[in-house]
């Protein structure tokens, strides 16, 4: 995400930016959309000067209709944490650019910079003393700072705890409050899902998180040469959703209000989920962000039940998300406090994304829906707040372990928000490589073989193939590759085996449990409780090259999820048994995950690898006793897991135990986490443990297909029974080179006739470089379509193309030179109906005056040398048919030569109509609509002639 501090150190390096400091940035400038690639930006219709910032990183503007912002930050105690106190006030007092300037290496600490340092602002300051700098700024913005510096030492030099004196003041009400909390304890109703091991929780180290809360942040905006691969390879029903989910944000930005969607995509192993969400997500975001105010604002939000499986698609955990408190059984309201703020960042929400979404139950998914509406402020009838719903998985993997899944037996006491509210589409194209494209297949097989039904010999044969047959003790078996059992004593008994057999020296750590004292309300340590399995894990046993993975989510923006694996590397301070002062150093297999936290911290020895992340302590209650507070360092071995746990997970390769699969799904999950069969060893392979829940394949037919089809040509070559003689499209490509490839991944390329304008091509520009297969190509650049005199000829862009399939009789027909029109006029012959197709490009700067002129001249040459049957007009015009009856005299004039217009709706992403298709004489037998694009600003229309 883009921070405001990214921005001020983007801001322009001329006054008043160059002296200014990030306080007084944020303070009195506020975030504005782009608006132009010059410095000296536009004036805005209020007046007030947009600056555009460094790096493609927007615009800002003074504010001007309210007093400066009034700015919050973290504050550090200048004994206990010097150099965060110091680093805190030179980020926000001390003018920079880049945050090498905070520290020059001639300085080992940011205190020493600040009393000590110099440096020159600009030419007019000269060098000034970096403390007179920070305390001049400072000044401004920390008014009474030593009253208050004094009152608040004066607090922390208080003797005991507050919520100690408030015990010593009213002790029967405190104990009376104890009392009742105890009771509460005894009834508290707990349902099979708090046994769960792999439900993520909100844990962190950070302890004003846990009494608080925090905001979610914008997520990351994926590139544009980054996302266009994605977008040039969806397939036809990827297709579908996608133009599906754009097609409702322009409807959104043009001002509209449709009603939200809820729709669940589904699909096997390899049919492109997950490049589904990052396509939409791109594209989205792209369209709604254009409707916010504040461009930083969170329009599309991407989640997932587990840490694992946000981090994969950059996203948060639901839990995080929404504010819901993983032992929650019952929706919990936001306080009026959080509320307001969470309200505030999600004001601009339009479609919240969830992946993974087997994984969630009909409970969580109630209180999805209750946070939505209380955020949006709607009945409880009104389903998820009016917020549109993209939920993503595979029904067929592991439901929640003894909770209610959402393919499950309806409940009567959760209401049902699954089905009939969610409309389902199936993927079922295998979108990997041709080498995994096979294993994809059979993974695919595996996932839906019912319990009774026998495996194909090749399937079976396969399988075979992978089992293991060399014993543990073999120097050739894979003993660090990562083992999947059923069972967490399997588990545990193999990570007890390979931490004997890989580390020397073994650190024990056991946990801290502490509880409120009832009567004066301080945290006692008291004797350690067995904690469950996904509790903050009694005993930690670790050693330098140990494998291990997180166990709560640390920080999922930065990737210290539950389940992220790595090496231990180094452990500093603590003897066994404290894990409260210890520290262990983890090298993670994905190198993106904690690189925040590597960026503010360094390894301790030469020995510890510097790509090592340290991992603390954190604190969190058990799960059977919400009074306990369990301090842990959030790890566990990770030789081995459970087949749940790895759920939503992709690894390079595993071995798999099918001894006691004991539910369905169970086995494919398994199998399905590695990428290719050469990754995959099997142990105790039985082709019975491997079944699916027939129960979900039938629930998922149940359920409403999404009816949406963004391909008008998906049976074009079914043209015995379609009664189709010509498919003809036209659209506005705004630079074909750049967008050849584009084009190609569309279905405009399945019309016969594809006629483009605003080409933008020039005679440098060979036909080789644009040439469609089984297509003839006629184009007139924009230097060969306009008179020698014309303005427009020696202005970019401009140029018109046509391709017409193989094996259509046709032939060009040259105009005189004294009609000035960029159009290319063909003649077809099609089942003996001569067709003239005109594409034409009117630029804005022809006026439509002259530009009618030249129609009309280009009609009376070709009424007197063409024969036909059929005349088509079609181009962009530049002429918006939905602003009004006064605006259409290109329209009225072909309406008056018997020309009907056939488009009707919006043509571009600002929701005008300028592409239009004209045809005469006017006919029943045709149709005509609009195709949705991603590379352009406008859409293309088309045009079917039946017999």
């Amino acid at each position: 995400m883009t921070s405001i501090m990214d921005r001020y150190k983007a801001r322009p390096q001329k006054e008043p930016f160059q002296t200014m400091c990030a306080a007084t940035f944020v303070s009195e400038y506020r975030v504005v959309s782009f608006s132009g690639k010059e410095e000296d930006a536009e004036q805005t219709s209020r007046g007030t000067k947009e600056h555009v910032l460094n790096d493609n990183l927007g615009s800002v503007q003074k504010r001007t209709r309210s007093q400066p912002a009034i700015i919050r930050f973290a504050k550090f105690n200048k004994e206990k944490e010097p150099e965060s106190h110091y680093l805190t006030l030179l980020k926000l007092y001390l003018p920079h650019y880049s945050d090498a300037q905070l520290k020059p290496e001639q300085f080992a600490k940011y205190e020493d910079f600040y009393l000590n340092g110099s440096v020159s602002l600009s030419d007019r300051t000269g060098v000034l003393k970096v403390r007179d700098i920070v305390e001049n700024n400072r000044c401004q913005f920390e008014r009474n700072r030593d009253q208050i510096e004094e009152a608040r030492k004066k607090v922390e030099n208080t003797s005991g705890d507050l919520d100690d004196a408030w015990a010593q003041i009213f002790p029967v009400t405190v104990l009376d409050r104890s009392e009742c909390q105890d009771l509460q304890e005894k009834v508290r109703v707990f349902d099979d899902e708090d046994v769960i091991d792999d439900i993520p929780d909100l844990a962190t180290s950070d302890k004003s998180k846990e009494q608080g809360f925090t905001l979610e942040r914008c997520q990351l905006q994926m590139k544009k040469k980054t996302a266009l691969p994605l977008l040039q390879s969806l397939n036809p029903i990827q297709q579908d959703v996608f133009y599906f989910v754009r097609k409702w944000c322009m409807e959104i930005a043009q001002g509209k209000r449709p009603d939200p969607f809820h729709i669940f995509v589904t699909g096997g192993a390899g049919t492109g989920k997950s490049h589904l969400i990052k396509c939409i997500y791109y594209e989205a975001t792209k369209i709604l962000k254009e409707t916010q105010e504040n461009p930083d604002n969170i329009s599309v939000l991407l989640t997932a039940p587990t840490g694992t499986a946000a981090f994969n698609i950059d996203g948060s955990t639901v839990h995080h998300a929404f504010h819901i408190a993983r032992m929650s059984n019952t929706y919990q309201p936001l306080s009026e406090k959080t509320l307001n703020a969470v309200r505030a960042q999600y004001q601009s929400l339009r479609i919240v994304v969830i992946d993974e979404v087997s994984m969630v139950d009909r409970k969580l998914l109630y209180h999805i829906h209750g946070r939505l509406g209380q955020l949006r402020q709607v009945h409880p009838d009104i389903k998820f707040g009016n917020v549109s719903i993209l939920a993503v998985g595979d029904m067929n993997q592991i439901p929640p372990v003894r909770a209610q899944g959402l393919c499950k037996s309806k409940d009567t006491v959760i209401v049902d928000l699954w089905n009939p509210h969610f409309e389902v589409v199936q993927l079922n194209e295998i979108m990997r490589q041709k080498d995994d494209a096979a294993f994809a297949e059979l993974l695919n097989r595996l996932r839906v073989k019912k319990k009774k039904e026998r495996l194909s010999d090749e399937d079976d044969k396969t399988l075979s193939s992978r089992v293991l047959s060399l014993d543990f003790a073999s120097d050739d078996y894979p003993k660090d590759v990562l083992h999947i059992f059923t069972t967490n004593d399997s588990v545990a008994k193999h990570n007890d085996r390979m931490l004997k057999l890989r580390c020397s020296q073994i650190r024990q750590y056991e946990a801290c449990d502490f509880v409120k004292d009832p009567c004066t309300g301080s945290m006692k340590r008291r004797d350690l409780a067995r904690g469950e399995s996904d509790d903050l894990p009694d005993v930690v046993r670790v050693g330098v090259g140990a494998r291990v993975m997180l166990c709560r989510n640390v920080n999922v923006e930065d990737g210290l999820v539950n389940g992220a694996f790595g090496m231990v590397t180094g452990v500093k301070g603590g003897e066994d048994h404290e894990s409260d002062v210890a520290t262990v150093y983890v090298l993670f297999d994905n190198p993106r995950v904690g690189a925040n936290e590597r960026q503010r911290s360094s390894a301790p020895n030469s020995e510890i690898p510097v790509n090592s992340v340290p991992v603390c302590q954190v604190d969190s209650t058990l799960k059977r006793s919400t009074k306990v507070t369990r301090r842990q360092i959030p790890l566990k071995l990770a030789w081995a897991c459970t087949t749940h746990k790895v759920q939503g997970m992709t690894v390079p390769e595993a071995v798999v135990s099918m001894k006691n699969v004991f539910a369905s799904g169970m086995a494919y999950v398994a199998l399905s986490r590695v990428s290719s069969i050469g990754g995959l060893h099997i142990t105790d392979y039985k082709q019975e443990s491997i079944y699916c829940d027939e129960h979900v394949e039938n629930a998922v037919k149940e359920m409403m297909h999404l009816q949406f089809r963004s391909d008008p040509f998906r049976n074009v070559d079914d043209r015995s029974e379609s009664n189709r003689i010509l498919n003809i499209v036209h659209h506005n490509t705004e630079n074909l080179e750049q967008n050849f490839k584009s084009l190609k991944s569309t279905c405009l390329i399945k019309a016969d006739i594809i006629c483009l304008t605003e080409t933008w091509l020039s005679e440098d520009v060979q036909d080789s470089k644009v040439q469609l297969e089984n297509f003839d190509v006629f184009r007139k650049d924009r230097t060969h379509v306009c008179e020698e005199e014309s303005m427009t000829r020696s202005s970019p862009h401009g140029g018109v193309a046509v391709y017409v399939r193989n094996g259509y009789s046709c032939y060009e027909i040259p105009i005189p030179d004294d009609i000035s029109l960029e159009c290319v006029v063909m003649l077809m012959s099609v089942e003996d109906i001569e067709i003239l197709i005109v594409p034409v490009y009117r630029p804005p700067s022809v006026k439509k005056d002259a530009f009618i002129v030249n129609v009309e001249k280009l009609m009376q040459y070709l009424l007197a040398t063409v024969k036909r049957t059929t005349t088509i007009f079609l181009g962009d015009f530049n002429e918006n048919l939905l602003s009004g009856e006064d605006n259409k005299k290109i329209q009225k004039f072909f309406e008056t030569n018997n020309f009907e217009q056939l488009v009707e709706d919006p043509t571009t992403m600002k929701g005008t109509l300028i592409d239009h298709v004209y045809i005469a004489p006017p006919s029943s037998n045709v149709s005509c609509g609009v195709i949705q694009t991603f590379y352009s600003y406008h859409d293309a229309v088309y045009c079917t002639l039946y017999r």
